[in-house]
């Protein structure tokens, strides 16, 4: 069995999301084109690696196989909306991270979760 993935094109703030990233010295991989799911860009910054789902406007939505991610990825992991999100994560992902008891919520989410996609503000009530 063959799978096929569309591949959309990252949310209207990734760009200038990046970009400040590394402006303020993080080290960003891009991974929006890796796979369904996977987070859109890996961080690193004095030695501690983060992941970011990035996200844009107040109709956002996250997919099944991104809630599966951000609960059940054992490192640093979050949802940045902006550039000062984005900063804070990498920057600080002891303090700005999802935490456990988050991804425990997510994880239980998850495993009710019957449609392909969640509105980024219900998982923001939940959290």
């Amino acid at each position: 069995m063959s799978h096929h993935f569309i591949k959309r094109p990252p949310d209207a703030n990734h760009k200038a999301i990046v970009d400040a990233l590394r402006k303020h010295g993080i080290d960003v991989i891009d991974l929006s084109g890796v796979s369904s799911g996977v987070a859109d860009v890996a961080t690193t910054f004095k030695g501690n690696v983060c992941f970011l789902e990035i996200k844009c406007g107040k109709r956002a939505v996250l997919k099944k196989t991104q809630v599966r991610f951000l609960a059940l990825y054992p490192g640093y992991c979050g949802i940045a909306r902006d550039e000062t999100e984005a900063i804070a994560l990498a920057t600080d992902p002891v303090a700005n991270a999802l935490t456990d008891p988050q991804k425990d919520k997510l994880a239980e989410f998850y495993m009710k979760m019957q449609a392909k996609e969640v509105h980024l503000a219900t998982i923001t009530k939940l959290l």
